[in-house]
């Protein structure tokens, strides 16, 4: 194949191989270090995440990952509460039971990977689990409590505190949904009952439903179908793992993926890369004149590009398949971004103390100003419970944080997040609903600035 790079606008490129149908290993790695919001489903879904991809990642970024999961891990503690469970944002007063799943889930990986974790925050999160464990009962009408009490179950067997009784009970449920199936069948492979996986595998019938982040597992067809590439590569069910990779693969593109997405499609990947063949790769790279042999017996390869050299010719010179996957961050630089919107709609003014409209470009040294966003739904057919808002603003301007200054608090549905440099809010948006959000600025120094982009997602469905 042969891939032609613009080097005026190309800061890097790399180069990724693999012997299986792969994702956009560093680009997703860079998707996660730099993102901005910070539940704890989030953090827990960027540890998980960076750790899984670790070994597909080029020098660069596999060291990133040991300066991003200490932090993560320092943050990830300040949510837990004294019975051991995780609150989804930090100040609350209850847990979220898949939240802390993810939470005991990134501890043990990080555990297993040679970083240290608190063991006190560890063993009073091992004592919530088993405790949910025990007084979990089983709905008439399946629902996803069965699958969040099934990852639960997961991750206690993960951190090799398996609950064998538990998981024998809703192996016999009638009422076990296929998502819920293949996450206990992961949970009794690591616990080395690979046949009793494989019977279990050989159950489910139904496929993955649709249901985008709308339930109290923050699901996604990628997501269900993630789980079940590790359960089927757990139980050495490879062949089928491998088909069902390449859907992720095919369906999985930068810009349109979730946290959640990310953390368990890497953790699959990570699973499956342990099971393939790893036959040598054998290839040939050229690049400005040069050609540059590739050899690895690993099931992953990573090589840096560089851009002034032009097109980039390789050449698969062995027998065997060789997926590859080019990767490339372009700077944009101060061009403006067409507005875009999907079921949202959302329009941003600036006014003056006194109430009147002024104009970002012209304003004085000093000047105090508010900017007022609205945002409605304009979906039509249902509320959003999990929308962000991120509005970052000029390097030249100062942010008042109103709350620090005033004690001003928002509703109790909307959380605010001030930074130096943007304020982010997350709040739920009814059926044509809109909402209105006032911060007050000041232009604190004089020069020309680029005025960022706002903009409005949900964080658990890309297309809203």
């Amino acid at each position: 194949g042969e891939g032609l790079l613009d080097p005026s606008l190309t800061n890097w490129a790399t180069l990724e191989f693999s012997s299986f149908p792969t994702v956009d290993f560093n680009g997703i790695f860079s998707y996660l270090a730099a993102y901005q919001y910070d539940c704890t489903e989030q953090i827990a879904s960027r540890g998980i995440g960076a750790l899984s991809l670790r070994p597909f990642l080029d020098g660069k970024n596999s060291a990133e990952v040991d300066i991003l999961v200490p932090k993560l891990l320092k943050e990830l503690y300040s949510r837990q509460l004294p019975g051991g469970g995780f609150t989804y944002w930090p100040g609350s007063s209850k847990a979220d039971s898949w939240v802390s799943s993810m939470a005991g889930e990134f501890m043990t990986m990080a555990s297993r990977n040679g970083f240290e974790v608190s063991k006190a925050v560890q063993a009073s999160w091992s004592n919530y689990q088993k405790k949910s464990v025990r007084e979990y009962r089983n709905p008439a009408a399946p629902d996803m409590s069965l699958l969040d009490q099934d990852y639960r179950l997961y991750t206690l067997a993960y951190a090799s505190d398996s609950q064998d009784g538990a998981m024998n009970r809703l192996k016999e449920a009638q009422n076990l949904s296929p998502e819920a199936a293949w996450m206990l069948s992961a949970a009794y492979s690591i616990t080395g009952k690979k046949n009793t996986a494989r019977e279990m595998i050989a159950l489910i019938k139904s496929g993955f439903r649709d249901r985008s982040g709308r339930d109290i597992t923050y699901s996604s067809p990628i997501r269900d179908k993630a789980v079940a590439v590790k359960a089927l590569a757990l139980a050495d069910e490879v062949p089928q793992a491998l088909s069902l990779a390449g859907e992720i693969a095919e369906y999985l593109h930068p810009g349109m993926y979730m946290t959640q997405e990310v953390a368990f499609v890497s953790s699959a990947l990570d699973a499956l890369s342990d099971k393939v063949s790893t036959s040598a790769f054998d290839l040939e790279i050229s690049s400005g004149g040069k050609n540059a042999p590739l050899q690895s017996a690993k099931s992953v390869a990573v090589e840096r590009v560089d851009p002034s050299l032009g097109p980039v010719k390789v050449r698969n010179k062995a027998d065997g398949t060789v997926y590859a996957t080019l990767t490339v961050e372009n700077s944009p630089g101060d061009k403006p971004v067409r507005a875009r919107s999907n079921g949202l709609s959302v329009s941003v003014s600036y006014v003056g103390m006194d109430g009147k409209e002024v104009d970002p470009s012209s304003l004085a040294q000093g000047q105090e100003f508010c900017s007022v966003v609205s945002v409605s739904n304009t979906g039509g057919v249902e509320g959003y419970e999990n929308l962000a808002l991120v509005e970052p603003v000029p390097s030249g301007w100062e942010i008042f944080n109103t709350r620090l200054i005033l004690g001003v608090q928002g509703p109790d549905e909307v959380r605010t997040d001030i930074r130096d440099d943007r304020t982010i809010r997350y709040f739920p948006l009814g059926r044509g609903e809109t909402r209105k959000f006032v911060t007050s600025l000041r232009a604190a120094y004089a020069g020309e600035y680029v005025l960022p982009s706002v903009k409005c997602e949900n964080m658990y469905d890309v297309r809203v």
